[in-house]
C-alpha cells in the first residue's frame, strides 16, 4: 500500500518497519488503530477537527481504528453498510499487501480526470475499482489515506460524522502533464540535473 510509512507508521518505527516482511506485519496493527497523524490533527487544527477529537477523548481501547486496519492492513471484509457486496480480503493474515476485487468494472474510461474530479478520490469518491481497491494511475492515494485517517471513513464501522475538514485534505499536488494513454501511463519525469525550480 502506497504511504504507509508516511501515514501508518510512526518516526521511531519507519526503519523497523521497511526491514519487516508484510508476512509479519500484525506486529504493527497498533499503530493502524491509533495512528499518531489521527492525534495529531486536532491538536494542529483545534477548531477545524471538533468531532475527531470528541472521538479520541475517548480510551484508545473503545475506539480502535477498525476502518483502518480493513482499509490499509486487512482488505475490507464484506458486509460493510454503504458498500454493498463490496469486499477485497486476499487473507487472514494482516499485511500491507495492495489488493483487487475485480469483480467491479471501470467506473470512469477517463485516463486523467480534473484534478477536483470524485473520481481520484477512489472508493471515497464512490469509485469500487479505485483505490484501496488496487490502484488506478489517476487515484490521489495521498487525500484518500488522509482522509480515512481524519476519520472519513469511520463511519463504515461506528455511528460518527466526519469533519468537514477531513473532506478537504490533500497533498495539494497536481499533474501538470497528462497521464499518457499505454504503458508506462506516467509522463516522463523532469530531469532533475538539469530542471530549474521556481
Amino acid at each position: 500500500m502506497p504511504l504507509i510509512n508516511e501515514v501508518i507508521i510512526p518516526v521511531g518505527a519507519k526503519d523497523f518497519w521497511n526491514a519487516s516482511r508484510p508476512k509479519r506485519d500484525s506486529q504493527f496493527l497498533k499503530y493502524y488503530q491509533d495512528p499518531t497523524l489521527q492525534n495529531l490533527l486536532p491538536v494542529l487544527y483545534p477548531t477545524a477537527f471538533p468531532n475527531l477529537k470528541a472521538l479520541l477523548a475517548q480510551p484508545a481501547a473503545s475506539r480502535p481504528r477498525v476502518d483502518l486496519v480493513a482499509i490499509l492492513l486487512t482488505g475490507i471484509p464484506p458486509g460493510l453498510p454503504g458498500l454493498g457486496n463490496f469486499q477485497n480480503v486476499t487473507t487472514s493474515t494482516p499485511a500491507d499487501l495492495l489488493r483487487l476485487n475485480m469483480a467491479f468494472g471501470p467506473s470512469t474510461t477517463d485516463t486523467n480526470p480534473d484534478a477536483s474530479s470524485p473520481h481520484r478520490l477512489g472508493l471515497l469518491g464512490g469509485d469500487f475499482d479505485g483505490f484501496p481497491n488496487g490502484r488506478r494511475v489517476f487515484d490521489n492515494t495521498v487525500a484518500v489515506e488522509l482522509r480515512a485517517v481524519a476519520g472519513a471513513t469511520y463511519p463504515l464501522i461506528a455511528t460518527f460524522t466526519p469533519d468537514a475538514a477531513a473532506g478537504a485534505l490533500t497533498d495539494g499536488t497536481n499533474n501538470d502533464l497528462p497521464f499518457l494513454s499505454t504503458f508506462p501511463y506516467l509522463a516522463t519525469p523532469y530531469d532533475g540535473y538539469t530542471r530549474k525550480h521556481d
